[in-house]
């Protein structure tokens, strides 16, 4: 009985994600934006019976590999059609409550190894660490001219753009995005740069390891 139910409701979302579907298919004025509606579409009904996960990068990084829109287009200001779309889906396809209860916290918790506990917690230390450095650098960069005071005060002497990163740190921030160390604590990099355990569950979101190549990438120790 249970099951008849739920094969009722499913009918019903479908049948109101396609009114929304063809309502906006109906907008396009080009066979190209047409298509590529439909490969939105098409991707998202892939999404909905499988993780769930309607994130814009999910999405485009799927839709654009079928010759769709990319998630930057997605998110563009004539992207508008698909993110209605998208939010169609979502609705309709929320994720189960017991994941969206669960957060990089709450994972850390359930960790029984202390071992591999730890390193996570200095990954989420690290990462902290990390937002805090960007924060500088985008304020350095809103503003110009005091970028340059900055710089022409700088040390002659230091090496570095940011000499408060010593070689320990940045051994520390290259580690946390090794594959193969991940890999031996049961993590590896995940879609858009995440890190993510065996089931996919996300430990650090999407730009965590993007972010960290960026800072040793700039504050590389002139010695290694």
């Amino acid at each position: 009985m249970s099951s008849e139910l739920l094969d009722i409701s499913d009918d019903k979302l479908r049948k109101e994600i396609e009114v929304i579907y063809q309502a906006l298919r109906t907008e396009c004025k080009t066979t190209r934006s047409k298509n590529s509606i439909d490969i939105v579409n098409k991707t998202c009904t892939e999404i909905a019976h499988g993780a769930r996960d309607f994130s814009t990068s999910i999405v485009g990084n799927l839709a654009n590999a079928k010759g769709g829109p990319s998630a930057q287009a997605i998110s563009n200001k004539n992207g508008k059609r698909y993110r209605d779309l998208i939010s169609a889906y979502q609705r309709a396809y929320p994720l189960p409550t017991k994941l969206n209860a669960s957060t990089p916290k709450h994972w850390i918790d359930q960790i029984q190894q202390p071992g591999v506990k730890g390193n996570v917690l200095i990954m989420q230390s690290e990462l902290r660490k990390l937002r805090d450095e960007n924060k500088v650098l985008r304020n350095l960069l809103a503003n110009k001219n005091d970028l340059v005071v900055t710089l022409t005060q700088s040390s002659p002497q230091s090496d570095n753009s940011y000499p408060y990163l010593t070689e320990t740190d940045y051994e520390s921030l290259k580690s946390a995005i090794d594959p193969k160390r991940l890999k031996t604590f049961g993590l590896r990099l995940g879609e858009g740069g995440s890190i993510e355990n065996v089931n996919g569950d996300e430990v650090f979101e999407i730009g965590f390891a993007d972010a960290i190549l960026k800072i040793i990438t700039i504050d590389r120790p002139t010695n290694e």
